[in-house]
């Protein structure tokens, strides 16, 4: 049986991952229809200074199972920030 601190691990893992496909998927949205008028582009700035904050963290602590995740999360949201502040 895995310890807690293993679970909850994989847990955080799993949501910066779900996280991650989902603002990927909303960046995919947002090239597909050129439409950014609704995104507050210092949001998703912020969004992807905290991934990257993660990452780092991830990083540092050793806990590599975080960076697909908070990667991912990181560079999409500073792509939707990009693209909604040139469109802005």
């Amino acid at each position: 049986m895995l310890p807690l601190q293993e679970i909850s691990g994989i847990i955080f893992a799993a949501g910066w991952l779900i996280s991650g496909v989902l603002f990927t998927l909303q960046y995919i949205k947002i090239i597909r229809t050129n439409e950014t008028k609704d995104i507050y582009w210092p949001t998703f700035f912020g969004f992807a200074l905290l991934n990257a904050n993660s990452a780092l963290y991830g990083i540092l602590t050793g806990n590599f199972w975080w960076l697909p995740g908070t990667g991912l999360a990181a560079v999409a949201c500073a792509l939707i920030a990009y693209k909604a502040f040139r469109n802005r």
